[in-house]
């Protein structure tokens, strides 16, 4: 069982993007397992950009922490050759906060598209790194496999 001092704050920054800027469907560090995004646009007239969510059609997953190179940085879904369709929209609008079990299928991202201000909040709350072992053991990833296979390769 976890325990309070288990956790930690993995990441927090505010974000603030007034390019054009496409992210692409992926995965934040895995070692947060949880992804909370707060929203402080200036304006609402750009509800129809936002966080984008996506569901993973095809077989295929990303790699656990142990098997990373660099074991605590996103992982994009074309780089696993992991297919994404778009399954949900959240807007940017003004004073929203959203939040997420970050997991080996929470596939996310942005398709900003013209120029926009976008001004917010976002933080990881995850496990200290010893304990990543306890998160990601054979039966949670077999658990969580796609393509239906049933081993943890």
């Amino acid at each position: 069982m976890l325990e309070k001092d288990d956790f930690e704050i993995i990441q927090d920054e505010l974000v603030t993007r007034r390019n054009k800027h496409i992210l692409a469907p992926h995965i934040d560090n895995l070692r947060g397992a949880l992804t909370i995004l707060y929203y402080m646009p200036p304006d609402s007239d750009h509800m129809h950009l936002g966080t984008l969510f996506y569901k993973q059609v095809g077989p295929g997953r990303p790699l656990l922490p142990k098997d990373m190179p660099v074991p605590f940085y996103a992982q994009y879904a074309s780089s696993s050759s992991i297919t994404c369709v778009e399954a949900k929209r959240v807007p940017f609008a003004p004073n929203t906060l959203i939040a997420f079990v970050n997991s080996i299928d929470a596939w996310h991202g942005q398709h900003l598209d013209e120029m926009y201000d976008r001004r917010g909040y976002q933080s990881f709350f995850g496990v200290r790194e010893a304990l990543l072992d306890r998160i990601f053991d054979a039966q949670s990833v077999r658990a969580l496999t796609c393509g239906g296979a049933a081993d943890a390769t």
